[in-house]
């Protein structure tokens, strides 16, 4: 059985779920599913060419952070404070 068709059972992530239950485990985890971090990160470190650009707890970055797409005109209007990072498609 693949890790994916695992993930789609939801199996890998209960086993994780209850290893770190005590709170005396941690599980350094690499994805791009931001879906599974919701239901397991207590914490999560963005790190972007080995420099971290986010370290945040998972309720701080549900509560402050958003995703934005909008094309190039609108985005040169944004000032480079707001945002932490982008991505040209």
């Amino acid at each position: 059985m693949t890790l994916d068709k695992l993930r789609k059972e939801n199996e890998v992530l209960d086993i994780f779920m209850n290893f770190i239950q005590d709170e005396k485990h941690t599980i350094l985890l690499s994805t791009h599913i931001t879906s599974d971090l919701e239901h397991i990160a207590d914490k999560i470190v963005f790190i972007d060419n080995g420099k971290i650009i986010l370290d945040k707890t998972r309720d701080d970055i549900l509560e402050s952070f958003g995703i934005l797409k909008c094309d190039i005109d609108k985005f040169d209007t944004i000032d480079k404070a707001d945002y932490i990072c982008y991505k040209k498609n």
